[in-house]
This record gives structure tokens, sequence and C-alpha cells, in this order.
């Protein structure tokens, strides 16, 4: 009976602590909390695809720019993708392509419209600069906060890892997403 309380208690913490560290995932308190987190989960989740689909790594991940919802760029995409860069940097798992050597290949062309779609253009960038995935990203603001959503795609289109957190706005980061770039 004593090995059945005890069982318990530990399945109880387990499950409370579980339960505590989901519910402040989705939230952070400034930009680079929330790069941290979105890095930290596609890390995971791309290890876990490509291991399940017997993959190789590292993964030569092309960095796109982390555009506004409404297609546009921003100085708070720049500034996060530049953040996602140095957090997303492990050698064993990512082989990262910066969005300049991507900006030359696609010259006088612009980005599609939407961050979170792979379009043919975009494969075909991905192909030229030489990456077997991209990163696609957009942010939001809503109901007084930011929505950051990032995917790796393979340039086939699978989505390999997919993550989103939501972080607190204030006046300077207001003031550097509605600043264009």
């Amino acid at each position: 009976m004593r090995f059945g309380r005890i069982y318990l208690w530990i399945v109880f913490g387990l499950v409370a602590s579980g339960c505590a560290s989901l519910g402040t995932r989705g939230k952070a308190s400034d930009p680079p909390s929330a790069v941290k987190i979105v890095a930290s989960d596609l890390k995971s989740q791309f290890k876990a695809s490509i291991a399940a689909q017997s993959g190789k790594l590292p993964g030569r991940l092309g960095m796109m720019n982390i555009i506004n919802g409404d297609g546009s760029k921003s100085r708070l995409g720049a500034i996060l993708a530049d953040r996602l860069t140095k957090e997303l940097f492990e050698p064993g798992v990512f082989l990262l392509l910066e969005r300049d050597r991507l900006n030359r290949v696609i010259g006088e062309q612009t980005f599609q419209e939407s961050g979170l779609v792979l379009s043919d253009q975009t494969a075909s960038i991905g192909r030229l600069a030489g990456a077997e995935y991209l990163l696609l990203g957009q942010i939001v603001f809503e109901d007084q906060d930011f929505l950051l959503s990032l995917r790796i795609v393979s340039l086939s289109g699978v989505i390999f890892a997919a993550a989103e957190v939501r972080f607190d706005s204030d006046d300077d980061t207001y003031s550097q997403f509605r600043s264009s770039i």
C-alpha cells in the first residue's frame, strides 16, 4: 500500500510539473525569451523528425527573413531572425545558410507574400543557395502582444518542425514592428 502512495505522488508530481511547464512555454516576456523558446522547440522537433525518417544530420538550413503578417519586412523581423540564427547554431544539427546569401540568389526578385507558404520560387531559391530546408517565419501583432510562428520545411514542402510563441509588446517592440526595411 505504501508503495502505491509513493507511486501516486511521483506520478502527480510529474504531471503537475509537466502541466506547469506547458503553460509557460506559450508566452514569453520579451523577444529574446521568445526566440530561445522557439529555437529550442524547433531543434528538438527537427532532430526527432530526422530520426523518424532515418535522415542525416546536420541539415543545411536556409534562414529566410521573418516577415510581418501582411508580407512586409520590419526591423523587428530582422532582429528576431538575427537572434534566431544565434540560437539555432548547433553544428551537429544545422549548417546555417545566411539570409544575405539567399538574398543574393534572389537578386531583383522579391520574397513571396506569405512567409508560411513554400512556393516554387522559394524552393528554387533554396536549391540555388544549397539548402535542404528553409526556415519560414511570420510575426503578427494581435491583442496587445506578438505571435511569432516559425516552420522548418524541406524543399519538397514537408514540414519538419513548427513552433510558435507569444510575447509581450512594449512601445519599442511595436515601433520596430511598424518600421519597414
